[in-house]
């Protein structure tokens, strides 16, 4: 009966993992990735990323990740920081992947995104982490046909709160701001969000990322929000933090701001 049991298991992950590769965008770069990289992350990953889940599902959730921040970096004329540690684990494992040179990480990207994708480090990243962060959710949010300045959560943010990523980036976007939680070791949000303001799109507009046009969509219809909700609810203030730290996306702030290894800019 254990052996039965096994089996359908194993029978179900798999079915499942074939249906998120039909179902991703990204189904033909999933269905390239070196065959010997899923194994290689197994044994990895969990030395840099402790308590970091090994079954297929979140290997293949955590590519695609990867494979959307690749994506990013390849229509961005700024360089890009990672919004997540589970499509980070993923990269640094393929880095140390021994492989053939078709399956070297440089070669799939060259053939797959244009271009070969440098991997840097927080700490090196030529631009301040807000702004590779910035410079990220925005293309994120036009590659998924959403206008630059609108206040939504693009799926590469989201990703290590929906996979209960240990120690992970917990973003969420609360009324006008995206907030950015600690993660617990269990994967669970923990302790007070901090406000990310390098990502309202009042710093979208000075780093020069969105037009003065879509700034001035954004405002208009966050004011009307606010009236209809002032109107209707006795003065409810959309926006509100609810929090007093914030990210300001000084050099102070680092990878506890949401952001960890990063891409260089798009040609």
């Amino acid at each position: 009966m254990k052996n039965i049991t096994i089996s359908i298991k194993q029978a179900w992950v798999q079915y499942r993992y074939r249906a998120l590769v039909r179902q991703s965008a990204f189904q033909r770069e999933l269905e390239a990735l070196p065959p010997t990289l899923y194994e290689h992350w197994r044994k990895e990953a969990p030395l840099e990323f402790n308590g970091i889940p090994m079954d297929a599902i979140f290997f293949v959730r955590a590519a695609e990740g990867l494979l959307r921040f690749f994506d990013c970096v390849r229509y961005s004329q700024h360089p890009c920081a990672l919004p997540s540690k589970a499509a980070d684990s993923v990269w640094h494992a393929w880095l140390t992947l021994p492989a053939q040179s078709e399956d070297h990480i440089d070669t799939y990207c060259q053939r797959y995104f244009g271009r070969v994708i440098p991997h840097v480090e927080a700490s090196q990243m030529p631009v301040d982490t807000g702004l590779g962060l910035a410079a990220t959710l925005v293309i994120a949010r036009k590659r998924g046909g959403r206008d630059p300045a609108a206040p939504s959560l693009p799926a590469l943010f989201e990703l290590d709160r929906k996979l209960r990523m240990p120690n992970g980036y917990g973003y969420q976007l609360q009324k006008y701001q995206i907030h950015l939680h600690r993660m617990s070791q269990n994967g669970r949000l923990a302790g007070s969000p901090q406000v990310m303001h390098p990502l309202d799109p009042s710093s979208l507009l000075a780093f020069g990322l969105i037009s003065q046009t879509s700034y001035a969509a954004y405002e208009l219809e966050r004011q009307r929000t606010e009236k209809a909700a002032s109107d209707g609810a006795g003065g409810s203030s959309c926006g509100s933090s609810g929090s007093d730290s914030s990210c300001d996306g000084g050099s102070s702030c680092g990878s506890s701001c949401g952001g960890g290894c990063g891409g260089g800019c798009g040609s």
